[in-house]
């Protein structure tokens, strides 16, 4: 018995590889952001007590304590920090192909909420001498007032923006790390910090 085998010719192409390069994953990580107005990275919560009191005099002499009149509110404010990704865009991040090199420049960290929730507003404490009525609801809201004003001073004293440039930049660290960048080789600044000049003219001049 004969068996005749037809050998066909086929056409064989090599399968596509597509090169992802540092660029493509810098500019997926960018779009990862772009939906993303604000990027908090550190809260606060600040418990804070006020105090809201009032005299009646009759020309100048006080009436003491008969008329006094005096009232405590405490309420718990949050206070988040991070970068306005409204500031960044994708040209503020450089890649170096050939030392594999990325720099960052991001945004200054500010603060992007503060937020009273209502239901933690209460009332702690109120007397009213004999000559004086209640608080009434306009002396009340003029405490409060008043005691936002002082939360706002209270806010300058804590660390919470630099705080939450110390967490952005340690988050961009990592993901940037995670898409093979070496340490060494990633660099993250604010706004137009000193030093990252140099780093970046030279990195001009690799080019």
């Amino acid at each position: 018995m004969f068996v005749s085998i037809a050998l066909l010719p086929c056409s064989c192409s090599e399968p596509t590889i597509e090169r992802v390069t540092l660029q493509d994953r810098v500019s997926s990580m960018y779009s990862d952001f772009s939906d993303i107005a604000e990027l908090g990275t550190v809260e606060y919560t600040v418990k804070q007590v006020i105090r809201g009191k009032s005299h009646t005099k009759i020309g100048e002499r006080s009436l003491g304590s008969v008329g006094e009149k005096s009232i405590l509110f405490g309420w718990m404010a949050y206070v988040k920090a991070g970068i306005d990704l409204n500031e960044f865009s994708e040209d503020d991040i450089e890649i170096n192909e050939k030392t594999q090199s990325v720099y960052v420049t991001l945004p200054h960290a500010k603060i992007l909420s503060v937020n009273i929730p209502p239901d933690s507003i209460k009332e702690i404490y109120h007397r009213e001498g004999a000559f004086r009525g209640k608080f009434d609801a306009i002396e009340r809201d003029n405490i409060l007032d008043e005691g936002q004003d002082r939360l706002n001073e209270i806010i300058k004293t804590l660390s919470i923006q630099s705080e939450a440039e110390a967490n952005t930049k340690l988050l961009f660290e990592d993901m940037l790390a995670q898409m093979g960048f070496e340490r060494q080789n990633i660099h993250v600044r604010f706004g137009e910090e000193n030093g990252f000049e140099e780093k970046m003219t030279s990195k001009t001049e690799e080019l």
